[in-house]
């Protein structure tokens, strides 16, 4: 047990401050997160994906049922869909902003309670536990998508509720801890396509900890099954409902252009000398460090102690940790040629979140160390409880500070055209704004407008071409003025002070005028 520097009741105190400042900084973090009206183009395609509907097609559609999410999800996704049919549930509730913005947040929270049960396992203390659940604010990643929705909290949160369920079964192996994690991992694994990198390093240990069991091969053979049976269950649906269409739809349509922007983080798709240069920072930035060096050196140094230990001692446990980390690495790296894999992108995210884990258990076994050593730090609890302490204020405050850039946000832009009142044609829409615009009118806070959408040009199947017509005075998109412009020859683009974010004013370029030529005098 950790020594208390402090009597009970200041030791009360402290904790209660902390868990203040711990639930004051997560709730000013989940006010902002619920309140953004930002929605991107992935996030608008993910609602009409779990609408049934295809995100170009006209306004006004008829909503599908499941058939036809898991229709549209094989044609316009790359997940599983185990998100999108969550999100179908959820959207026959309400679909305003602020619901929406629940869902990826319900997630991000269970994740961060269970990362934090996950520290008060290690260390029963109750300081530790909220610095483990406060643990992902130390990665931006994980915040900017924290909100967004798309399956990639959902995936992340697999990663913590995936690790607690390993170490309740570390140390109280029972059957229902078997079914249980079989059923949450196999639901996680329907999240993204990365999720099985995590999925298969805890399959691998939970394996090697069942053989190992002291109890008959019957016994052994009811966990595997109620382990793997599940789980083998979500990989298959993963398989044939999610993969395999988007492969023909999406991955080797066109020889693989609709996936070209994956290529500069895969295997084999660029240079060697940038392909070094990724490997390094795969494995050796300051993100990644947790899950590769650190438990690599960990496994070196820990050493067990003397007598005989059962298999759910402290260090039986992390060892099992370290190797879950080291596995999900050595499985990234075996698909690296056929998945992305760039620890400073979206795409991996989930090893961000399998750093947050191994953050907290280093730091358990650390200060478990420490207080079996004597030294400045050893025979020194005070000086080990205000690093503590220090700790739980960095976390909060970067929750607290913590924002993301985002430059397009039509629910700021929308009123002033309920102000301005366009009229018709005289608004166009760029091709990856419309999702996000239809979504506003069609089913949002600005549906029932009686100038939508006859006002705007829009770019839906049935789209007007040209896109911008004689009669287009603004143009709506988040894209840079010169990129507008190589996609839009023969027009001028200008930012207009007066007009909101995402809106610019665009006139024909008018041709050179063309000297008349003066006929040659008569011989």
């Amino acid at each position: 047990m950790p020594i208390r520097p402090f009597t009970p009741r200041w030791n009360l105190v402290l904790t209660l401050l902390l868990a203040c400042a711990g639930v004051v900084a997560v709730g000013n973090f989940m006010n902002r997160a619920v309140a953004s009206t930002a929605f991107w183009y992935d996030e608008s395609v993910q609602y009409w994906i779990s609408r049934g509907l295809d995100a170009f097609s006209p306004p006004f559609q008829t909503p599908g049922g499941l058939a036809d999410v898991m229709k549209h999800n094989g044609l316009a996704n790359l997940d599983p869909g185990g998100f999108s049919v969550i999100f179908y549930y959820w959207l026959l509730i309400a679909r305003d902003p602020l619901w929406m913005r629940i869902l990826p947040l319900a997630f991000f929270l269970v994740g961060m309670l269970s990362l934090g049960w996950l520290g008060w396992r290690w260390r029963k203390s109750w300081r530790f536990a909220l610095l483990s659940a406060l643990m992902p604010a130390a990665f931006p990643l994980l915040l900017d998508h924290a909100n967004e929705t798309r399956a990639y909290s959902m995936e992340f949160t697999g990663v913590f509720v995936g690790c607690l369920l390993l170490d309740l079964f570390l140390t109280r192996p029972k059957t229902a801890t078997s079914l249980i994690a079989g059923l949450l991992l196999g639901l996680f694994l329907t999240s993204r396509y990365s999720a099985i990198f995590i999925a298969g390093a805890i399959s691998v240990i939970w394996l090697l900890q069942v053989v190992r069991l002291p109890v008959p091969w019957s016994k052994r053979a009811v966990h595997l099954l109620l382990f793997f049976v599940p789980l083998g269950i979500a990989g298959l649906g993963v398989v044939f409902l999610g993969f395999v269409p988007q492969y023909h739809a999406r991955i080797a349509y066109d020889a693989g252009a609709m996936v070209e922007y994956l290529n500069p983080h895969k295997l084999g798709a660029i240079p060697w000398t940038d392909t070094f240069k990724l490997l390094a920072g795969n494995l050796f930035s300051l993100v990644a460090l947790p899950t590769t060096v650190i438990p690599a050196i960990a496994l070196f140094l820990l050493k067990k102690p003397a007598g005989s230990l059962p298999e759910g001692d402290a260090w039986h446990r992390s060892r099992q940790f370290y190797l879950v980390s080291l596995a999900t690495v050595l499985f990234t790296a075996a698909l690296w040629k056929w998945h992305p894999w760039a620890v400073q992108t979206k795409w991996s995210s989930y090893l961000h979140a399998l750093s947050a884990v191994m953050l907290v258990r280093v730091t358990a076994d650390v200060l478990e160390g420490l207080s079996h050593r004597r030294g400045p730090m050893g025979s020194n609890p005070v000086l080990q409880e205000a690093v503590l302490v220090a700790a739980i204020c960095v976390l909060c405050t970067c929750l607290i500070v913590h924002r993301r850039d985002l430059t397009f946000d039509l629910g700021k832009t929308l009123p002033y055209l309920d102000r301005y009142k366009p009229k018709r044609g005289t608004v166009a829409v760029e091709v990856h704004s419309y999702p996000t615009l239809r979504y506003f009118y069609d089913e949002g806070p600005f549906r029932g407008r009686a100038f939508y959408p006859r006002a705007f040009r829009l770019p839906n199947w049935l789209a007007p071409n040209p896109l911008i017509g004689e009669n287009t005075q603004l143009f709506l998109s988040g894209a840079r003025l010169e990129r507008l412009g190589s996609m839009y020859p023969g027009f001028r683009f200008t930012v207009d002070p007066k007009l909101p974010r995402n809106l610019v004013r665009v006139e024909p370029i008018s041709p050179p005028p063309v000297k008349p030529t003066t006929p040659a005098s008569p011989p």
